[in-house]
């Protein structure tokens, strides 16, 4: 398998990955009986958490930030 054959893969793999988590926790919600999430939940989780601002010190070492 040449390199970016396995690349792609992976890329493939790292975006179908909420995907699949989101319909487990809705196949989970409906054999419990109650109200579920759209399994593109973890997408826009995603998104809202990609959108927030690092909260640092003020006074940080390098290190640290």
């Amino acid at each position: 398998m040449s390199a970016l054959a396995a690349g792609a893969l992976q890329v493939a793999g790292g975006l179908l990955a909420p995907l699949l988590a989101g319909t487990v926790r809705q196949l989970k919600g409906r054999l419990q009986g109650r109200r579920r999430p759209s399994p593109l939940q973890p997408y826009r989780d995603l998104l809202r958490l990609w959108g927030k601002n690092g909260v640092a010190p003020a006074r940080g070492s390098p290190p640290y930030r």
